[in-house]
């Protein structure tokens, strides 16, 4: 009885140590690509959002300046933005004046401003250009 023991033993179906270490090494093949591909797109991931943050910071710049009176808008010297730490904002306002403005020597009813945003240390930006109108010529 001992020997038919042993015989259904042997029978058995199982894998090798040459499949196993086979199996192994193509997974391992597959997983490390894709570990470098999950890596490369979690940083992409961080950089777009930090992309979206800095425009985000400009337009709610610009929609503060929307509510200002006119001659109040100003230019800004580049500053920390308050609740985002490592960004940067600058405004810079230019008068946009028609020809019969600057021949009639009338005040500009026009003005672009410009807001910049700027983290890791000045080497990424996001700039938004809106203008903004000062109503009609009298």
């Amino acid at each position: 009885m001992r020997r038919n023991a042993l015989r259904a033993s042997v029978g058995e179906g199982g894998f090798t140590l040459v499949e196993v270490v086979l199996a192994l090494a193509i997974i391992g093949i597959i997983v490390v690509p894709l570990t470098a591909l999950f890596i490369a797109n979690a940083g992409s991931g961080a950089e777009a959002y930090s992309y979206l943050r800095a425009a985000y910071l400009a337009q709610a710049r610009i929609e503060e300046f929307r509510a200002l009176p006119f001659s109040s808008i100003v230019s800004e010297p580049a500053a920390a933005v308050p609740d985002a730490p490592g960004y940067l904002r600058q405004v810079t306002v230019t008068e946009q004046r028609t020809t019969t403005e600057i021949l009639l020597g009338l005040p500009a009813r026009l003005k672009q401003v410009t807001v910049t945003v700027t983290w890791d240390g000045g080497r990424k930006n996001v700039s938004l250009s809106t203008l903004i109108s000062g109503g009609q010529t009298p």
